[in-house]
């Protein structure tokens, strides 16, 4: 996975550009950006369950469809929508040990951001934190670069790296 942090200026540039242009409108680039958002989320998912490995059961039975701006003013139905999974992280004890959700894709200074929110079964807490995509819109699955980031300090960015994902979610 690459984690090569994009030009910041390219990023908010090209996403602000997205947002204020009738290109936002347009259903095929909407759906085109959808389907892009599909592969780079799937992808994710492959990075984490490989990262994480066999001691972690990975469901992603729960499925959910995107409803931003962007979305209702294409005026797209919901079979024209791309589904993306949501995956539940579980032990060997079938307890949820975190969840990956897909948040919103059409971001200022981001090219998408998930959820993720992980349980302490010790503690009987959950921390959250934001997975950012620092990618240029449409630039590929390959060229996905995830940013993990704590809500309480969004100016922090690190490198979601297999060594950061396994110190977040320990087997």
């Amino acid at each position: 996975m690459d984690v090569a942090h994009e030009t910041d200026g390219a990023l908010v540039l090209s996403t602000m550009v997205e947002a204020q242009s009738s290109k936002g409108n347009n259903a095929d680039h909407v759906v085109e950006r959808l389907r892009d958002w599909q592969r780079r989320v799937s992808t994710l998912y492959r990075f984490v369950e490989n990262t994480l490995g066999h001691k972690f059961r990975y469901d992603m039975t729960e499925k959910q469809r995107n409803t931003e701006e962007q979305v209702q003013r294409a005026n797209l139905s919901e079979s024209q929508i791309p589904s993306l999974d949501i995956l539940r992280i579980l032990d060997l004890n079938d307890r949820t040990r975190a969840l990956i959700i897909p948040r919103g894709l059409w971001i200022i200074g981001a090219n998408g951001r998930l959820d993720l929110r992980v349980h302490n079964l010790h503690a009987n807490r959950q921390k959250q934190y934001y997975l950012i995509d620092n990618s240029i819109p449409l630039s590929g699955a390959e060229r996905a670069s995830w940013f993990i980031v704590d809500p309480l300090d969004r100016l922090e960015q690190t490198p979601l790296t297999e060594h950061v994902l396994r110190e977040l979610i320990p087997a």
